[in-house]
């Protein structure tokens, strides 16, 4: 098998012009961790904060997804944001947690100095 490697454009970020347009990540509903530059810490929030970061967010389960930046950003459970009152009105059947596949790895992920995300997913072909 060959792993080929592809840079592909998952999130934009939301922009005056285009944001309503866009799905968001909730406010308060991620941790960032490892050793951010204060300065660099409020840009990759708000970054992260004007992507599509549900479509990885578990319904009981943390999820870690892991940024080229050199940091790891926590997805919490979509339950707990409902507990915590983060998010009350969350629609809890829109998640899941993931199943165990063991082909399947996340994205590495890569905020730009523009602000725009991007997602380096592994593609295995015979």
């Amino acid at each position: 098998m060959m792993k080929l490697k592809k840079l592909i454009t998952l999130f934009l970020l939301c922009t005056a012009i285009n944001s309503f347009s866009q799905n968001k990540t909730y406010p308060d509903s991620f941790v960032l961790l490892g050793n951010i530059e204060e300065s660099k810490r409020a840009f990759y929030t708000k970054s992260i904060e004007a992507a599509d970061f549900e479509q990885f967010r578990a319904k009981t389960q943390t999820v870690s997804l892991k940024f080229k930046n050199g940091f790891l950003m926590e997805l919490l459970p979509a339950k707990e944001l409902v507990v915590k009152g983060i998010e009350r009105h969350l629609d809890l059947t829109r998640y899941s947690d993931p199943t165990t596949n063991p082909n399947y790895k996340l994205p590495l992920f890569e905020i730009q100095t523009s602000g725009w995300i991007t997602a380096e997913i592994q593609h295995t072909t015979k």
